[in-house]
């Protein structure tokens, strides 16, 4: 750990990605993809495998923040069910009383979310 400051723009990567399609994003090998944002793991030295995004949203549509889960162990098909579940669970205890977490879990369980 360095102890450095890692700001990403909320437009960038992923988590940007995720943002403006107002979906998650589930990209099983980050590599692989060109919309990956590399530079948090050039700060931590770690190696990025798979990551998952989610946007939280304010029922009135503005963005409150985004929970994203990222492996280094390099998850064959990116995270799978029982994952998405455990992120939607901590997406309903860390969201504000007025958070559509209804419409997050719908993208999900439509197979809203984007390759």
């Amino acid at each position: 750990e360095t102890g450095e400051e890692v700001v990403v723009p909320m437009d960038s990567g992923l988590a940007g990605v995720s943002i403006a399609a107002r979906a998650a994003v589930n990209v099983a090998d980050v590599a692989q993809d060109p919309r990956w944002d590399a530079s948090i793991d050039k700060v931590t030295g770690c190696t990025t495998k798979s990551f998952l995004c989610v946007p939280i949203f304010r029922q009135k549509g503005d963005l409150v923040s985004y929970l994203s889960a990222a492996s280094s162990e390099g998850l064959e098909r990116g995270f799978v069910y029982e994952d998405i579940l455990g992120v939607l669970q901590v997406f309903n205890k860390v969201s504000p009383p007025d958070a559509d977490t209804t419409s997050a879990m719908t993208i999900i369980n439509d197979g809203g979310a984007l390759k």
